[in-house]
């Protein structure tokens, strides 16, 4: 992501962080906001939740 916002060049060009995607994917969110914060123009936030059976959006489980 970082370097597609280096490449456009543009001061207005930025993106909208949603940490829970890179959370649901294995990454460090927070180590993701540290690199982009200062192209982050928005963010989104969501209830997410972690169980042995995953990561799961709105704290719901497989099965509920």
């Amino acid at each position: 992501m970082r370097m597609l916002l280096d490449a456009a060049g543009h001061p207005n060009v930025g993106t909208l962080f949603d940490p829970c995607n890179y959370f649901r994917l294995g990454d460090d969110p927070v180590a993701a906001f540290d690199t982009l914060q200062d192209k982050v123009f928005y963010c989104h936030l969501k209830g997410t939740v972690a169980t042995a059976l995953g990561v799961h959006p709105d704290g719901f489980t497989l099965g509920q």
